[in-house]
């Protein structure tokens, strides 16, 4: 896992300019891996071996039951093969958050999101190759107070089974703009009128491999 923001360097994983730094060598940040101890010692390590310093917040990491019962939507009800936890993003308006990951050879769905907490996400994006009904369908969400609002679907899926993919996502005080990998975007409104993502979580069957903030 790679984490970066700001400054000009080359793309962790090799495929071309990118701005970042280590995000993780920030104290204010809060991350936790929602893994057993032999998974989060590969992703210290991979952390290392790009030059980012290993947060403190990694050895309290959440166990998937947690992140689970915090994180399920009423429809999504997938559980975490692979999770991460961010806090104190202070994304801005403007910005663009890039997640980089594996997808799982037998992928059913996966989700990330995005918002205040945990109990309040002004995005749930749910890419469900087969789930609860759906297939192919990227399905959106927001969650105010803890209470989920209502489901917009997307056609549009260019997500394969196996495959590495990235999804860029910015926003306003309108809307969320979400990129799909490739190069299709679409809006989601900004129902809770947030004027930064401070949150990101990731569990199903994607693996995160890169997060920069440009």
């Amino acid at each position: 896992l790679t984490i970066g923001r700001a400054s000009r360097g080359r793309d962790p994983l090799g495929s071309g300019p990118v701005k970042r730094v280590g995000a993780a060598q920030d104290p204010s940040l809060g991350w936790s891996l929602p893994t057993a101890g032999a998974a989060v010692l590969r992703n210290i390590l991979l952390c290392l071996s790009h030059g980012l310093s290993v947060p403190s917040h990694w050895a309290r990491a959440e166990s998937p039951s947690a992140l689970e019962s915090s994180e399920k939507s009423p429809r999504s009800g997938t559980a975490p093969a692979w999770g991460l936890v961010a806090s104190n993003l202070n994304l801005k308006p403007g910005e663009c958050l890039r997640v980089r990951g594996e997808v799982a050879p037998d992928a059913k769905s996966f989700v990330l999101n995005l918002g205040k907490d945990s109990d309040n996400l002004c995005l749930h994006f749910n890419p469900r190759f087969n789930m609860h009904g759906d297939a192919n369908t990227i399905v959106c969400n927001s969650k105010d107070g803890g209470a989920w609002g209502t489901e917009q679907r997307e056609s549009a899926f260019p997500f394969q089974p196996g495959s590495v993919m990235e999804v860029c996502i910015s926003f306003d005080k309108a809307d969320l703009t979400i990129t799909l990998p490739d190069g299709y975007s679409f809006k989601f409104p900004n129902r809770l009128n947030l004027e930064a993502v401070n949150y990101l979580s990731a569990n199903g069957d994607f693996k995160i491999k890169c997060v920069a903030f440009e």
